[in-house]
């Protein structure tokens, strides 16, 4: 809900016009982008502030880290089949868990950064899998949100 409010105000107050010759990004890239900056700081507040317990905080910053690979995909890949997008993000994502198995003591010493750590994570577990699948729904749920509500402003063929 915070993020729709997030986005809907950056959309209508924030967004300026560009002139045609200066940028050749699609409009809806933009907007995608706006999306992107949004879910950041969002999941970082869910994730690492004591809002929520700590088991709550970790799947809600899946989710939003889910939610964000998909808006990423669609901002790089902008006519890309976003079921398509949606699924390469779940696999990609399951593959980084599955590298939490991977315990060679230079990869260790990556996850000890902040960095290394909100990408590789730090400890396996199972459950993360359904995490992702529903966070990569999710996200697909929301980007095809977004689809529909830009092609009421420009009309154009999106899937």
């Amino acid at each position: 809900m915070i993020l729709f409010f997030i986005f809907i105000f950056a959309k209508n107050h924030l967004r300026q016009p560009l002139p045609a010759n200066v940028c050749k990004i699609l409009p809806e890239s933009v907007d995608f982008f706006v999306n992107i900056l949004a879910i950041v700081p969002l999941g970082c507040i869910v994730r690492f502030s004591h809002i929520l317990p700590e088991y709550l905080a970790h799947i809600a910053g899946d989710i939003a880290y889910e939610i964000l690979l998909v808006s990423i995909g669609v901002f790089i890949y902008p006519s890309a089949n976003r079921r398509l997008i949606a699924l390469w993000v779940f696999w990609i994502t399951c593959g980084i868990e599955l590298l939490k198995l991977y315990q060679a003591p230079w990869f260790q010493s990556i996850r000890t950064t902040l960095a290394g750590r909100l990408v590789f994570g730090s400890t396996f577990d199972w459950w993360n899998f359904g995490i992702y699948l529903f966070g990569t729904y999710l996200g697909w749920l929301w980007v095809r949100w977004l689809d529909a509500l830009l092609s009421k402003a420009t009309p154009t063929k999106r899937r």
